[in-house]
């Protein structure tokens, strides 16, 4: 039901995005006015409290997951679900820095504080120790359903069944520091780094 008003409340919202852009030119907004001239709605994870929003994704079963600096909330289109333990093992307010929601389902976690980061699919959290080279995650791009690329702790690694293999000179890749990575449609990851060549990529099963 809560995935139901999600997506009826997901439709609306495209839905008077469209008619919008279908009235032309007359119901364009006015540079001039305010954000608080138009209609908007608040919704804020604990009532009456504004907590810094970090991150925010939509998964596949239609739920907003949305991570702040004092722990993972779910978000249903009316009502906001903290989420203190996932598959059984507790997350209870540890501080998320960043979210991606992969096809088929699963959720990547990076977390602050040098808590490391998380998987989580079907039910399943699979917990990833900064002692194993988990910390930070800040990026990640799957490449199918069984491997994703991401950007932990500054290195490009690919990482298959939560192993990580770590990209770097062997495959042409530069001496730099890691920043994001994206998977494009035919497959090929592009990376970003602070090294003279700002962009580089793999083909696709590349590394």
């Amino acid at each position: 039901a809560a995935c139901k008003r999600l997506c009826h409340w997901a439709r609306r919202a495209i839905a008077s995005c469209l008619l919008a852009a279908c009235a032309g030119e007359t119901l364009a907004l006015e540079a001039g006015r305010q954000l608080d001239q138009y209609h908007r709605k608040v919704f804020l994870p604990q009532a009456g409290t504004r907590i810094p929003i970090t991150s925010l994704v939509q998964a596949d079963d239609g739920y907003l997951w949305v991570g702040t600096s004092v722990g993972l909330y779910r978000f249903d289109g009316v009502n906001f679900e903290v989420i203190p333990t996932l598959g059984g093992q507790s997350i209870e307010h540890l501080p998320v820095r960043f979210l991606y929601a992969e096809p088929g389902g699963g959720i990547w976690i990076g977390y602050g504080g040098g808590a490391g980061a998380g998987y989580y699919k079907q039910g399943r959290y699979a917990r990833l120790s900064p002692e194993k080279g988990w910390n930070p995650l800040v990026s990640v791009a799957a490449e199918n359903d069984e491997v994703v690329w991401a950007v932990v702790d500054r290195r490009l690694v690919r990482v298959e069944r939560l192993v990580q293999q770590e990209i770097g000179a062997e495959a042409g890749l530069p001496d730099a520091v890691a920043r994001e990575v994206v998977i494009d449609r035919a497959g090929t990851g592009w990376g970003s780094n602070t090294g003279a060549q700002g962009l580089v990529y793999l083909p696709k099963g590349g590394g």
